[in-house]
């Protein structure tokens, strides 16, 4: 009989301690375990920097910039595909952790922290060679375009006084916009210069250069308001490819000519 009590007593300890454990140390798992992977905004049709493969995977220049990052941080990386828009309402609703390869302007300063950048990106107006109409941006004027939501050229328009004079249709994708340019529903594409050749070839599709004023954007990586934490580890990251020449590397890789 006391031999009996005294088994059902260490019992009752061992379950009482087994409880204690999940109470007090299995949240502490749970909690910790998505920390071990970085989730990483990207868009799906903006090449060469960031689209979908054909076999429906992240590729481009700034998938391979954070996958790089990532081997660095010794921490796996998922990106979530999605439209432009949708990619920097994920990270504002802390679905990710961070966007690849977006440009740096005041706008999105309220939102996102951002590392410093890695290359620019330049911005130019497209429209088809055969257009014998359309010569400058100042033909535009009345006209449907592809538009670059937040883009220097969008900027330019209204510092010169076109922008209420141009319908801009903002598409969901740039990969949208030129097929749009191309069966003629819109007159001009406003793209990243590499965007534009990128997408025109793939479409088959004569395009010629407009306007090319836009200097550059700065691009880099970012986190949402305040994530100092990541952000810094991220930076630091950034800061061995460069030294490295792992960086320079990527960019040669995508973008041969570098322009």
């Amino acid at each position: 009989m006391y031999h009996t009590q005294s088994l059902s007593f260490v019992l009752r300890c061992c379950l009482y301690i087994v409880f204690l454990w999940c109470v007090f140390f299995t949240p502490q798992v749970w909690a910790e375990s998505p920390k071990s992977l970085i989730i990483c905004g990207v868009a799906k049709g903006f090449p060469p920097y960031q689209y979908q493969s054909m076999h429906d995977e992240a590729t481009g220049l700034d998938v391979d910039v954070m996958r790089a990052l990532a081997n660095h941080l010794h921490k796996p990386v998922l990106f979530q595909q999605a439209t432009w828009n949708e990619v920097m309402t994920q990270l504002r609703l802390n679905k990710t952790d961070c966007i690849a390869g977006i440009e740096i302007n005041a706008k999105r300063l309220t939102y996102f922290d951002f590392t410093t950048p890695y290359y620019m990106r330049k911005v130019v107006v497209f429209v088809r060679e055969d257009n014998t109409e359309i010569h400058t941006i100042h033909d535009l004027r009345w006209q449907v375009v592809a538009g670059d939501r937040d883009s220097f050229v969008e900027a330019y328009f209204n510092d010169i006084g076109l922008r209420s004079q141009i319908r801009l249709y903002q598409t969901e994708s740039k990969d949208k916009s030129v097929q749009m340019l191309k069966k003629g529903t819109v007159v001009a594409m406003i793209a990243p210069l590499e965007v534009g050749l990128h997408l025109a070839k793939r479409y088959a599709i004569k395009v010629r250069i407009i306007e090319n004023s836009d200097p550059g954007s700065p691009v880099a990586i970012a986190v949402k308001k305040g994530n100092s934490k990541l952000l810094h580890r991220i930076e630091a990251a950034l800061q061995i490819l460069r030294e490295s020449g792992e960086l320079d590397a990527i960019i040669t890789k995508w973008r041969p000519q570098n322009p």
